[in-house]
């Protein structure tokens, strides 16, 4: 059976796409946050600027569920060569242990962005000087963009739990097919600002470590 231009117009997704355009621009940083970190590998202290409030967020959701799910620590650090680093032993749960440990960044980091973006930046000259709106507004998208970048799953928590985040993907899809959900206009516009940030970081950095290259 073929779909005709009129009925593709009237399922939900196409009327309303604001989830799948959340969806695509996650994606983008999730790829350009990658490729800044293989260029900031060597950078360490701006590594350190740009992620560091992020870094430590996310290996304590690692830390938390770890306690959740039993998994004894071995390790815990918030500074290493990889930004930062939780090692546990197996979690006690099965099947959905090692998803929950490597997830639970993501729903740590979601609740800060929630309380940022709904707590911090409604904050108005009514309740505070001019002085310390700027310095709150400075810093809350600073902590935003932080932890953006780095509460998203890292190529090591798919690995942990392949099976798991298939599966929801596979739900994400089908999700968006048979609703019309949408996402609030100021997290994709949060989203969108991050993308622009990383892409221009991006560009500054490679431009950077071109002309270190050819310099030396």
């Amino acid at each position: 059976m073929q779909l005709s231009a009129t009925t593709m117009l009237s399922l939900p997704w196409a009327q309303n796409n604001s989830f799948v355009f959340f969806i695509a621009v996650i994606v983008v940083i999730l790829i350009l946050r990658e490729l800044l970190i293989i260029q900031l590998r060597k950078k360490v202290a701006l590594f350190y600027s740009l992620f560091y409030p992020g870094v430590i967020l996310h290996e304590t959701g690692h830390l938390i569920g770890c306690i959740i799910c039993g998994a004894r620590i071995q390790s815990f650090k918030i500074v290493s060569s990889a930004g930062g680093e939780v090692v546990h032993e197996k979690s006690k749960i099965p099947v959905i242990g090692s998803f929950i440990i490597s997830v639970f960044p993501l729903i740590l980091g979601s609740s800060i962005i929630y309380l940022i973006t709904i707590k911090v930046l409604n904050i108005t000259l009514a309740d505070v000087s001019i002085i310390w709106l700027i310095l709150l507004k400075l810093l809350s998208y600073y902590l935003l963009i932080a932890v953006i970048l780095t509460t998203l799953p890292s190529y090591q928590d798919f690995k942990n739990a392949p099976f798991i985040y298939a599966i929801l993907f596979v739900a994400a899809i089908l999700v968006i097919i048979k609703t019309n959900l949408t996402v609030p206009v100021i997290l994709t516009n949060i989203a969108v600002f991050c993308a622009l940030t990383l892409s221009v970081v991006n560009l500054i950095m490679l431009i950077f470590l071109k002309f270190e290259k050819n310099r030396a």
